[in-house]
């Protein structure tokens, strides 16, 4: 907090990374770094904008116009291709995460995605996957979902984590039951996996769900907890 003023904006990027993320982050170092960054961003490159973002859009710290500044600086195209791919799909995840996302931000994203398909790793490709279901839309400009996507998603199977899977699981229940769409799906034993997976997940009731559940018991209505439906979803009461 002394130091606040003088930080680089790398320092800054690496300082959201390490303190913001972290659940013991006080709430006033984490608005200090947020105004500062904002102050600053045109000093920042743009792997370091992504790092940002993803900082606070995996944290308990909301810094809406931090976010919404980091992706009006990135929306060009010439901005996209010099991240790296990690750090091209959690911008991606961050804004999408935090509806910081526009329409036409996606497309870019998609366009730049798809350029880069055959070679991105499982991490990048569930997680740009999961930020359109997210986000809610479907690129229309670049075919990013075709059978380039499956055949890359059948090319990483056993190199997706457990995460990855639920992500893609969740991205297919979009893409199949929401949008309408079937190409560019995985083989039926890959789905099967990130079925599993999904559905592996331990549920992790809230403090207000536990106090939802105990006044309807006080009401002497008889309560099941954590519902499993058959796509692998959960209710919670």
């Amino acid at each position: 907090m002394r130091r606040i003023e003088g930080l680089s904006a790398a320092e800054l990027s690496r300082a959201a990374s390490v303190f913001v993320k972290s659940e013991r982050c006080w709430r006033d170092l984490a608005l200090a770094i947020s105004s500062r960054a904002r102050h600053r961003l045109m000093e920042f490159d743009p792997n370091s904008l992504a790092l940002t973002a993803r900082a606070f859009a995996g944290s308990q710290h909301d810094a809406p116009a931090l976010l919404e500044a980091i992706g009006d600086a990135v929306v060009s195209p010439s901005t996209l291709c010099s991240l790296s791919d990690h750090n091209l799909a959690d911008l991606t995840w961050a804004l999408a995460m935090t509806t910081r996302a526009s329409p036409a931000f996606l497309e870019e994203i998609a366009a730049e995605t798809s350029r880069r398909l055959p070679a991105l790793d499982s991490y990048s490709l569930s997680n740009v996957a999961y930020a359109f279901c997210i986000a809610d839309v479907l690129p229309v400009a670049s075919p990013l979902f075709d059978e380039r996507f499956a055949r890359r998603c059948e090319e990483l199977a056993y190199d997706f984590s457990v995460e990855d899977l639920s992500q893609l699981y969740q991205w297919k229940l979009w893409y199949v039951g929401e949008k309408g769409c079937c190409e560019g799906l995985p083989t039926k034993g890959l789905l099967e996996l990130c079925h599993a997976a999904f559905r592996a997940t331990d549920p992790t009731p809230s403090r207000t769900q536990s106090e939802v559940r105990a006044a309807l018991a006080d009401l002497g209505l008889r309560v099941e907890e954590e519902v499993r439906l058959r796509e692998g979803f959960m209710i919670d009461l």
